[in-house]
């Protein structure tokens, strides 16, 4: 049995907010080795009452060097911006990403991601 989780969505459009829904089926937890290293997510969502199919799409992996990017994707720096080397003095590159987005923070674009190192 599928369950639903609901989520509220708000927006303010011209003066006036307004709400809406959003439900995500279900995805399995992995129980294999095989499961934790598979890409599980929500085959579909369900908009105001209206069902959207969902894909997913990788967007970097660690290691990949998107054009313009002064580092591979994945490298770990410390608060000054400075790269962080392993012990024998190369650049550390996590593959441990919890997440990437492409979204604009801080009037500048990523991409960013958060890693579990």
């Amino acid at each position: 049995m599928k369950k639903v989780l609901d989520l509220a969505i708000a927006a303010a459009i011209a003066g006036s907010a307004q709400a809406g829904t959003i439900n995500f089926t279900t995805t399995a937890a992995p129980t294999s080795d095989l499961d934790k290293r598979t890409i599980l997510h929500s085959q579909i969502a369900v908009v105001d009452g209206k069902p959207v199919r969902l894909n997913y799409n990788t967007i970097l992996r660690s290691g990949d060097a998107p054009k313009g990017s002064a580092m591979p994707f994945g490298t770990v720096i410390d608060k000054s911006g400075k790269k962080i080397r392993a012990a024998d003095g190369s650049v550390f590159v996590s593959s441990d990403n919890d997440f990437s987005s492409k979204q604009a923070t801080d009037g500048e674009r990523p991409p960013a991601c958060g890693c579990e190192t």
